[in-house]
């Protein structure tokens, strides 16, 4: 960055003692509890496979003499106490990755100083393994963006593992964010961040702990060095001078203990969401006798980076490979939407989609076409060209998935995003479009990208797009018979317009419908005969998936010589809880609102009458956000029961405050469906 070199030229820098006494680290790499290598259990969490003893990271940003310049330095030590290596321990403690940009113009990135031991106590003795070097290794994910990935020694059932290493960036904007809590309870996590008085920064604070330890304190530093003077303004005659300049470093130090595991729990997008964490922002550089630089406006400055990137914008630019494909594909079509969906189609179904890959496309759209495979971005960036070369105003959209988690808006990174879809214009319409998934309409967004807001990229005004869903319909029609031999003989018919329906449909398409059939009416009315199915709409996504399934079980039926007893909602609607937990401190995301019909109808056997019957029930939230509906009719047609309920939830999320409210509505609901019918014999 070399901001500093037009103002100074350092002959020697050094530092005074502190203005209050520096803190000691709370760990010291090979110094190693015996008492951590003893213990057999946390007794905090005694199902806690693993815990984090300590994670300690500390920032600097200090002026570095090789450079010239200023340098931020981060360093991070772990250790790690494994009581049992299961699979959760092996997913996510053994594999280390850290990603790093290894250089961009002449700013850069470096990992350095990485080492890894493993402790185990043997006849009394502590054994170490240390990680061997061939362990290390670097991947490019994109032109300069790498990862630097290594595996952890000797990973078994007792051991204690910790691991340090050390980047050096010239990236003074976007200090790393640092995470106190993990998947694994913490004992101690503690984050120390200094930097100069001509850096400013902005803290963020987020999640639902508090901080057991928040202080800072100044320091003092004087640099000399040689600034050059002008002797004679005529001649422009310069000379050095020995100069000096007193300068305060700011030291802060945060600290949790004792957080406990964050689990992934049921509608939520991805729990390190609500990790407690610190995030930073450069938000301005005062130099001495120089104007400060702001950097209130970096989304804007971000937006247009990428819209002039050549792997972004560049590809909604390059558009020759398209040009007669587009003709070909909208030969005979006039109506502006048909042509956007005939466009997304044609994507959606010619071309295969990777998992991996980032947001950009470093591939051509002719290799994309000729190979029919791509990365997210190659193909909705593909996709994007095609609209714009139809004479379509088309933006690209960035955003995270729902297990990538939510981005901040605080600062850009593009690493916080991992996919790209496209907004375009269809007459005074705004329709978002990804070409991912064949089984989608256009214009329906996965259930993955429904994670709060997306960034639209526009050169000017960058904007947030909320990125919600329309409500979901599920209906099941039943007609069943209630026979004397203690079977149940019926006919189902479901109607789906929701993200179960396109698991359904996509299972139906991989595995064959009689074998979907089979799994999806387990569901519905457990073991059991299937006698015939039918399937309607498999292939066309842009109406609902209709099915007809002729059965017959013996379960959700008790009989003796005078009774019978019969659960009338068999496994309709929800059985358990979802929501386990006695209470929760992080918000419930359903992703979108949903209504879900049941009208089920029950002939009578003859010689029976009915003895005892659900009660009607309604549950309604105050604000509305909320209803279930209970209703038995036995009026309308002798020998037959009439049992209709609906369920709606009709706001995609739900507050951590209206948890114990949606609990006790789930449990009202379950308690109202597992009620049965009593027939007695005449």
């Amino acid at each position: 960055m070399n901001l500093l070199n037009s103002i100074l030229v350092l002959l020697l820098a050094w530092v005074l003692p502190p203005s209050v006494s520096a803190q000691k680290d709370p760990i010291k790499f090979g110094k190693i509890d015996e008492k951590d290598l003893a213990m057999k259990v946390y007794d905090k969490d005694s199902a806690a496979s693993a815990i984090i003893l300590c994670d300690y990271g500390n920032t600097t940003l200090e002026y570095s003499a090789v450079k010239s310049d200023f340098e931020m330095t981060y360093e991070r030590h772990v250790r790690i106490k494994i009581f049992k290596a299961d699979a959760e321990v092996l997913e996510r403690l053994v594999n280390i990755e850290i990603s790093f940009t290894k250089q961009i113009n002449s700013t850069k990135e470096d990992i350095a100083g990485i080492r890894a031991v493993s402790y185990e106590l043997e006849n009394g003795k502590v054994k170490e393994t240390k990680m061997d070097k061939s362990s290390i290794f670097e991947k490019e994910l994109y032109k300069n963006n790498f990862v630097k990935k290594f595996t952890l020694p000797n990973v078994k059932d007792g051991v204690v593992i910790e691991y340090q290493y050390t980047i050096t960036s010239d990236f003074f904007f976007r200090p790393r964010i640092w995470y106190f809590q993990d998947f694994f309870p913490t004992v101690h996590s503690e984050y120390r961040f200094s930097f100069p008085e001509y850096y400013s920064y902005a803290f963020n604070q987020e999640g639902y702990h508090h901080l057991s330890i928040n202080e800072n304190e100044v320091s003092s530093k004087t640099i000399h060095f040689m600034d050059r003077v002008t002797t004679d303004n005529v001649s422009g005659q310069s000379e050095m001078r020995t100069s000096s300049i007193n300068m305060n470093t700011t030291n802060y130090r945060w600290a949790m203990k004792d957080l406990p595991a964050l689990r992934n729990e049921v509608y939520i997008t991805t729990a390190k969401d609500y990790f407690d964490k610190m995030e930073f922002q450069l938000d301005a550089v005062k130099w001495p006798n120089r104007p400060i630089r702001l950097f209130n406006d970096s989304w804007k400055t971000f937006s247009k980076d990428l819209l002039d990137d050549d792997d972004i914008g560049g590809k909604l630019k390059k558009r020759g490979a398209v040009n007669d494909l587009v003709k070909t594909i909208l030969k005979d079509i006039s109506d502006p939407k048909e042509k956007v969906f005939a466009i997304a189609n044609y994507v959606k179904n010619n071309i295969n989609v990777k998992t991996e890959g980032l947001v950009v496309s470093d591939r051509s759209h002719k290799k994309v076409l000729e190979e029919k495979v791509g990365a997210i971005g190659d193909v909705n960036l593909l996709m994007g060209a095609m609209l714009i070369e139809a004479g379509f105003k088309a933006k690209p959209v960035l955003l995270s998935t729902r297990s990538h988690g939510r981005v901040s808006q605080t600062y850009p990174i593009l690493s916080r995003f991992n996919y790209i879809i496209m907004q375009v214009q269809v007459d005074t319409n705004l329709i978002l479009v990804d070409a991912a998934d064949p089984f989608l309409p256009v214009g329906v967004l996965p259930f993955e990208l429904l994670n709060g807001q997306g960034l639209l990229l526009d050169e000017n005004n960058p904007t947030w797009l909320n990125l919600q869903a329309a409500k979901t319909v599920d209906y099941v029609l039943a007609e069943v018979s209630v026979e004397k031999n203690k079977i149940i003989k019926g006919i189902i018919q479901t109607t789906q317009k929701s993200y179960e329906g396109l698991k359904l449909r996509k299972n139906i398409n991989e595995q064959g419908e009689e074998k979907a059939t089979k799994a999806f009416l387990e569901k519905l009315v457990g073991n059991g005969s299937l006698t015939s199915e039918k399937f309607e709409n498999v292939k066309n996504p842009y109406e609902n998936l209709k099915g007809k399934f002729e059965f017959a079980t013996s379960e959700f039926l008790e009989a003796n010589s005078e009774h019978i007893y019969f659960s009338p909602m068999m496994s309709f609607g929800y059985n358990t809880n979802p929501l386990k937990k006695q209470d929760r401190i992080y918000p419930i995301d359903f992703a979108h609102p949903s209504d879900r019909f049941y009208n089920l109808n029950f002939t009578i056997p003859e010689g029976y009458v009915v003895e005892e019957l659900p009660k009607a029930a309604k549950i309604q939230w105050q604000d509305g956000s909320v209803m279930y509906q209970y209703l038995v009719d036995t009026e309308g047609t002798k020998g037959m029961i009439k049992i209709s309920s609906k369920i709606q939830f009709k706001k995609p999320v739900f507050s951590a405050q209206e948890y114990e409210d949606l609990k006790k509505t789930f449990d009202a609901i379950i308690a109202k469906q597992s009620e049965q019918i009593v027939l007695k014999k005449k």
